[in-house]
């Protein structure tokens, strides 16, 4: 291997880590899987990677579990909560105080909804404080990532090595580009 075969494979070694680091970073601010699990939840269904497809939970004697709630009130339940489960969220600073006060709000509104509506979306009421309580959990745990800028400052050295990364792959660029048949221009 000469000089040029070691620096074109430095490069491509340096630019996968850095898609790497922003691929973990771009998992860890995914928030979409709460949302999953919550409607998961409520349609009674689970992954199934063998078929790569969603299933009907089963119980021990290998009948099938029937939905929580029908279409419609999964689609009231996920519609009300996705405004409050998105990475600005994750990333913010909040306080512990402001959390529960959000996480109170949110309830609030849950609850509200499940009251009103628990008839028109087929829930049967002895699912009502499960619903609420798993809701309340998977925020509270989304919420608590901001905890005084917590995840923030997680991240802020990984972002600091992507960074890094990203600089050191453009310098090395930049000196190929001074080279002509291996010659250094300047």
């Amino acid at each position: 291997m000469n000089e040029n075969d070691n620096r074109e494979l430095a490069q491509a070694l340096m630019l996968r880590q850095r898609q790497q680091q922003e691929s973990m970073i771009m998992y860890q601010l995914e928030t979409q899987d709460i949302l999953q699990e919550i409607e998961n939840y409520l349609k009674a269904v689970e992954y199934d990677p063998e078929t790569n497809k969603f299933i009907r939970k089963k119980d021990q004697d290998g009948k099938i579990i029937p939905p929580i709630a029908n279409d419609r009130g999964v689609n009231a339940i996920i519609d009300e909560l996705k405004p409050r489960v998105h990475k600005g969220i994750t990333l913010s600073n909040f306080s512990e105080e402001k959390i529960d006060v959000i996480l109170w709000e949110v309830n609030q509104v849950v609850i509200n909804m499940l009251e009103a509506k628990y008839k028109d979306f087929d829930i049967d009421p002895v699912f009502l404080p499960n619903i609420v309580n798993m809701i309340d959990h998977l925020l509270e745990a989304q919420f608590y990532r901001a905890l005084n800028e917590g995840e923030r400052k997680r991240l802020y050295p990984t972002q600091q090595t992507v960074q890094h990364l990203h600089q050191q792959t453009e310098n090395q660029e930049d000196k190929a580009r001074f080279k002509l048949f291996g010659k250094k221009l300047f």
